[in-house]
């Protein structure tokens, strides 16, 4: 049976200021399997299936308008998103279904298609709360951007096994060119670093760096490798497009995050340093795993 529930009011709770018009379309399945409670619930003596369709499918759209209307706080998703979350809206209102069909009208129900959730774009409540999202989504990327920021930092500064070493090589890599410049000293014992530097070959200069600076301290430079820490990888950096403004660089794992948000989709610009120009996330390869959606478990 198709059901079709016409546009209703949703509301953020955050923004309870603004409504946006929401409607449902979709279908469902059912049979009886107990025909005992089946006799029971309706007693047959007067009973007529177009009745009991018109029942059930009243039952359904109610209760499928009450999922739609409450998962924008079940879900933690503006409005304006719920498209996205059209799976687990559909297993909330089939869970909640599948007992009240039973008990009220003694009949199983198979399965639930939600054929699409749309949502009115042309309402004032859409356009206002679309601007405002908007603004919070750039808002909320500076934010984790800082915060990466931060947790690098701590992380830096937290790893004590390289001692005096690490923080000396950091410090030496962040040096811009013109500060390498001015320090005429640091040119000539690094020489080799700073050519590196200017070819943007940051993990090149980590490692030479450790070698110049342990012949340093040691004074021995026939001393085995193998004492020398190898230079420590370093992850892939992206910046994402916001509004028409480069944002980050953000690392994979902040990135896998800001597609659990929806604030980064497989259309979003993204970009990094060896990369020609600007590209859709969905279509580079280091980031394809992110979109791929967890398939439904099957019954």
């Amino acid at each position: 049976m198709k059901f079709a529930v016409p546009y209703f009011d949703v509301f953020d709770s955050k923004l309870q200021e603004f409504s946006v018009p929401v409607a449902v379309r979709g279908s469902f399945d059912f049979n009886i399997c107990d025909y005992q409670t089946f006799i029971n619930k309706h007693r047959l003596d007067n009973f007529s299936v177009s009745d009991l369709q018109v029942q059930v499918k009243d039952s359904v759209s109610e209760n499928v308008k009450i999922v739609v209307a409450n998962a924008p706080d079940d879900f933690e998703i503006p409005v304006i998103h719920l498209g996205k979350k059209i799976t687990d809206i559909k297993e909330k209102v089939k869970t909640l279904l599948a007992g009240k069909l039973f008990n009220d009208y003694g009949i199983t129900l198979k399965d639930i298609n939600l054929a699409a959730i749309e949502i009115d774009k042309d309402s004032s409540g859409y356009k206002e709360l679309s601007a405002i999202t908007k603004d919070l989504t750039a808002e909320t990327l500076k934010k984790r951007n800082k915060a990466n920021i931060i947790a690098e930092s701590r992380e830096i500064k937290g790893n004590q096994t390289l001692g005096m070493f690490e923080k000396a090589a950091n410090a030496l890599v962040d040096i811009k060119e013109n500060q390498f410049i001015r320090h005429k000293k640091a040119e000539v014992e690094f020489a080799d670093a700073i050519e590196d530097a200017r070819a943007g070959k940051i993990g090149a200069i980590r490692g030479k760096l450790f070698r110049d600076i342990g012949k340093m301290v040691h004074g021995n430079e026939k001393k085995n490798a193998g004492d020398v820490p190898p230079p420590i990888p370093t992850a892939s950096l992206y910046n994402v497009a916001v509004d028409g403004k480069p944002t980050g660089p953000y690392t994979i794992e902040v990135l896998a995050q800001m597609v659990e948000s929806t604030q980064l989709t497989r259309d979003s610009l993204v970009w990094k340093k060896g990369m020609a120009q600007w590209e859709k996330a969905g279509d580079v390869d280091e980031l394809k795993d992110l979109f791929i959606e967890m398939p439904p478990i099957p019954e």
